[in-house]
């Protein structure tokens, strides 16, 4: 009805947790965003001195947060593994309410295929198995991510 169909980053998921720009608390967009990301990165990096996050204090952006993650830094991992653990619960939720046949995901922090695919797990494993069985596609959207916004109001004025 007003043209916001599939914004799960405004799902709450932690209705104590911080305060989303959008008004709510605990929205995913705070945990599986790369803005998000960096916001608890920053927000930790006093607590984790040894962290190799500190190097890229003033530069800080998801994909150095993922790629220390894979390097073993520990906070980088904690961040890592949050988001995905909120994202998966997210998608399960989404999957066993509306059951489709395919998920496709947007996002410059899903384009690294090893994560898509730990995701991919999860959701199917946890989903309800009719709805993990239906499930034909989850893979990450075939448009660059900055520009899918200007891709869907031209499709828009093509109509």
């Amino acid at each position: 009805a007003a043209n916001y169909t599939g914004e799960i980053g405004h799902m709450s998921i932690d209705p104590a947790g911080e305060y989303c720009a959008c008004g709510s608390r605990g929205c995913l967009e705070n945990v599986a965003s790369g803005g998000g990301m960096i916001k608890q990165a920053q927000g930790l990096l006093t607590q984790h001195p040894e962290s190799s996050l500190h190097r890229w204090a003033d530069r800080l952006d998801a994909g150095v947060i993922l790629e220390q993650a894979k390097q073993g830094d520990p906070l980088a991992s904690q961040i890592q593994e949050s988001a995905l653990a909120a994202l998966g619960m997210a998608l399960v939720n989404v999957l066993n309410l509306l059951n489709p046949e395919a998920v496709i995901l947007g996002g410059g922090v899903l384009l690294n295929g090893s994560l898509v695919e730990e995701l991919a797990s999860y959701v199917t494993s946890k989903s309800l198995k009719a709805v993990s069985r239906s499930l034909t596609h989850f893979e990450v959207s075939r448009f660059d991510a900055p520009y899918a916004g200007l891709i869907g109001a031209a499709g828009l004025a093509w109509r």
